[in-house]
């Protein structure tokens, strides 16, 4: 191999002079690849120092750059692009090609088994597999994509488009899944690694999330939540002999957990009398729940106002088991479970659905919210607890605390509620203010 005896760094590459070999005291220009760890290297012709080399490299660059548009307007992808793909292409090391709908299948089968060992949750993998059903593998067909070697660079760039009514975050979360499925490809060797390692071109797009997409969920108003729990009471009201109507009851008690707990829904989902324990304190009942959030792995003990409808609620279940001849409940079942299954409990789709429900039956009476032109969701419930907590003047810390969030998260909350509170008492001061003056100043006249 040549030995370089003289090396100057140039642009993002560099210049070099070998000294033995057919090259010897020739000068090169290395210019490293935009895709891959690679270099192209050309000779700088008439050069016979380095300060020959560094000036003549110059139009030697701009020479190569107009060659690159040249090939990128006639083929369509960069030469760099190209490089990389014909690199892949002709890679012997990978595995033989797998139809895409198997390579998922073989990734979820490994997902499971980390499920085992705790490593992620089922719930998880579940989330997974209906996003490629009925999302990517759909997408990927739309492409002529089936195989694990029809990918390539560029492969997911219409996905932003495809799915562009979903949220910034919903498409965030599933760009983030895709990801995780192609890096498993590339650790079995079924697509080429060099494909997940271009920095300028990324196999998978980034989704920017803005301060508004964090609202998507914003907090209830005083008067529209009395319009949404009056509406659920009233549906517990008719339908009394339907299958559907022991869920509306269900669900009614749910929502009044969830804006008093701050619970998320899925916590809210898999909580058990076990979990909750009554106190008489200063003359009022009040029940502590134990739970772990699944996002953030904190155990928290959080005070809810809630005994009374609670103890309403465990007289309903024993009354209808009773009169339906099903066994006594016990500390294990599940609090919101449906005793016509032996209390287990409903899945997360059915509250939401019930909820769209719900709030397409009251939208036209509801003012909305003044920090979002976003529509209440199902976890509405759980940020009108958090702000709730913040406008009584509790701590931001508390509020993290009993939320299971942190508080960087709590803090965006605060800062926007934190700007109505300032100007009540900035106007506040200013009129105390003006008072004084008025009452202690008189005007001179000059002349």
């Amino acid at each position: 191999m040549p030995k370089i005896v003289e090396k100057h760094e140039f642009g993002s590459g560099y210049i070099i002079r070998f000294g033995n070999g057919p090259n010897a005291g020739k000068f090169y220009l290395r210019v490293k690849r935009k895709c891959i760890r690679a270099y192209r290297q050309r000779i700088i012709k008439g050069a016979t120092t380095m300060a020959d080399a560094i000036t003549l490299a110059v139009g030697l660059i701009e020479e190569l750059s107009a060659k690159d548009a040249i090939q990128t307007a006639k083929t369509g992808i960069a030469p760099d692009h190209a490089y990389l793909q014909n690199y892949i292409d002709t890679r012997l090391d990978l595995k033989p090609t797998e139809t895409i709908v198997n390579s998922v299948k073989i990734w979820l089968g490994m997902e499971e088994k980390r499920s085992y060992a705790g490593q992620v949750k089922i719930q998880g993998i579940d989330k997974k597999r209906r996003q490629f059903d009925l999302h990517v593998i759909p997408y990927l067909k739309s492409k002529n994509i089936t195989r694990t070697n029809h990918l390539n660079l560029g492969v997911f760039d219409g996905y932003l488009l495809y799915r562009k009514h979903v949220t910034a975050l919903t498409l965030k979360n599933e760009l983030t899944i895709i990801t995780q499925w192609l890096k498993f490809l590339a650790g079995e060797k079924m697509i080429a690694p060099e494909l997940l390692m271009n920095q300028y071109r990324p196999l998978v797009p980034t989704q920017q999330i803005k301060q508004s997409d964090l609202t998507a969920n914003p907090g209830i108003n005083e008067k529209d939540w009395k319009i949404f729990v009056d509406r659920a009471k009233s549906n517990t009201e008719v339908g009394i002999n339907s299958k559907a109507h022991f869920f509306r009851v269900i669900f009614y008690y749910f929502i009044q957990w969830q804006k008093s707990s701050g619970m998320s829904p899925e916590e809210t989902i898999k909580m058990k009398f076990n979990q909750l324990e009554v106190i008489q304190q200063g003359g009022k009942s009040i029940v502590y729940v134990t739970t772990t959030r699944a996002k953030t792995k904190k155990t928290r003990e959080i005070a809810v106002d809630f005994a009374f409808q609670l103890q309403e609620w465990v007289e309903l279940i024993k009354g209808y088991k009773k009169g339906h001849g099903l066994d006594p409940l016990v500390s294990t079942d599940y609090v919101f479970g449906d005793p016509r299954r032996n209390m287990k409990p409903y899945a997360y789709n059915s509250y939401n659905e019930q909820w769209v429900s719900l709030r397409g039956q009251v939208e036209h009476n509801l003012q909305g919210s003044r920090y979002s032109n976003k529509k209440y969701t199902l976890y509405s419930l759980r940020t009108s607890f958090i702000e709730d907590r913040l406008k009584a003047g509790v701590s931001i810390f508390d509020v993290a605390t009993q939320a299971g969030n942190t508080a960087a998260i709590i803090q965006q909350i605060y800062a926007r509620l934190n700007i109505r509170n300032q100007g009540i008492r900035q106007i506040n001061a200013i009129n105390q203010h003006s008072n004084n003056l008025s009452s202690s100043v008189e005007q001179v006249n000059l002349f």
